[in-house]
C-alpha cells in the first residue's frame, strides 16, 4: 500500500493562485520552481529554464510576452506545457493545443479542464495503486502497481494511452 506519494498527492495549481499580476522571467521560473516541485522525478531537474520558455514562445506554444512580463494564461500554459513535455514532442503539443483551442477556446477553459482531469486521473491511480491484487488474476486483473511488474504496467499504460491520445489529435 503506498502510504505517501508526492505525484498523486499532488494538488494541482488552481487558477485562482496563479498571480494575477504580470511576472517577468525569473518571477514566473521561481513561481512555477514552487508550484510543481513535487512532480520532480530528479531534485536537481529544472522545472522550466528561461531558454526552454524562450523556445515555446518562438514556437508559438504560448503567448509572447509583453514588455518581457507573463500574464496568468501564459503561466496556465507552461503548467500545462511541463507536464505535456514529458509526454508529447513539441510539435504533438502545438497540434494538441491547437485542437484544444479550437475546440474549447480559452486558455483559461482549457485549463479548467485540464486541472480537473489530472486530479480526477490521479486519485483513481491512487486507488488502483491501494488496491489489493487477487489470487484469481484470470476473472479479476490485478490492479496492483507494486514491484517490477507495476512499473511495467504504468509504462505500458502510458504508452498505449500515449498512443490513443495522438490518433485522437490527428481526427483518427
Amino acid at each position: 500500500m503506498i502510504i505517501f506519494n508526492p505525484i498523486l498527492d499532488f494538488e494541482f495549481v488552481k487558477e485562482e493562485a496563479i498571480p494575477d499580476i504580470e511576472l517577468y522571467m525569473d518571477q514566473v521560473t521561481s513561481y512555477l520552481e514552487n508550484q510543481l516541485s513535487d512532480l520532480k522525478i530528479d531534485p536537481n531537474e529544472k522545472i522550466l529554464t528561461k531558454t526552454m520558455i524562450n523556445n515555446y514562445v518562438k514556437n508559438g506554444l504560448i503567448d509572447k510576452p509583453i514588455k518581457k512580463k507573463y500574464k496568468k494564461t501564459q503561466i496556465m500554459q507552461l503548467i500545462m506545457l511541463y507536464q505535456l513535455k514529458n509526454i508529447l514532442s513539441i510539435n504533438q503539443i502545438k497540434e494538441l493545443m491547437e485542437t484544444l483551442k479550437g475546440d474549447l477556446i480559452s486558455t483559461e477553459k482549457i485549463y479548467s479542464i485540464y486541472s480537473s482531469l489530472y486530479e480526477e486521473i490521479s486519485r483513481i491511480i491512487k486507488e488502483k495503486m491501494s488496491e489489493k491484487s487477487t489470487s484469481d488474476s484470470t476473472a479479476y486483473p490485478q490492479t496492483n502497481y507494486d514491484g517490477a511488474k507495476g512499473t511495467l504496467r504504468l509504462i505500458l499504460e502510458s504508452d498505449i494511452k500515449k498512443r490513443l491520445a495522438l490518433l485522437k489529435i490527428k481526427g483518427y
